[in-house]
């Protein structure tokens, strides 16, 4: 329950994050207009100032992304770590090696699921590409509809990413 919770709550804030995306686009479209309409060079644009604004706030979660990235590595890796100290008292492996121990199986099955994935992938691409690229005499491999199908089931995924989850046994 929890995971379908999650994914339905993943799924609102992307759709809220598409509509505040093409509400800004619809927001710097009106406003390009109507500085094109006026005649606005950009020579000396209250927008220059914006540019450097827009530029750091662009990084800034970059930079934060990769502070969590040192973090976590450096928490994997520590062993006493007291409140205070800034440092780990000691840097251990322990934590790695008891990961590592039933890896196998996983590894495997995950170089399994990718390979099979990315041929079909790939095998679904060459199809679709071979549609706009066949010449006029020759018949195309796959008819319009189930083309229209193929296609539309690329987006599947972007609209269902923890479907996995849904289904979880009572």
């Amino acid at each position: 329950f929890t995971a379908s919770a999650a994914a339905v709550v993943q799924m609102v804030i992307v759709l809220a994050a598409a509509v505040m995306g093409w509400f800004l686009v619809k927001g710097v479209d009106v406003m390009g207009r109507s500085l094109a309409f006026t005649g606005h060079r950009f020579a000396r644009s209250p927008l220059a100032i914006i540019k450097p604004v827009v530029a750091c706030l662009a990084i800034l979660p970059t930079v934060l992304a990769a502070m969590g990235l040192v973090a976590a590595g450096l928490w994997s890796v520590a062993g006493r770590w007291r409140f205070p100290s800034a440092w780990p008292d000691t840097l251990t492996f322990r934590h790695w090696s008891a990961v590592f121990k039933g890896l196998d199986d996983v590894v495997l099955t995950t170089l399994a699921l990718g390979a099979v994935s990315s041929a079909i992938a790939v095998i679904m691409v060459m199809l679709w590409l071979s549609q706009g690229q066949s010449p006029a005499s020759s018949r195309p491999i796959l008819k319009w509809p189930l083309l229209k199908v193929m296609e539309n089931s690329i987006y599947l995924p972007l609209l269902l990413p923890q479907a996995g989850f849904l289904l979880a046994s009572k």
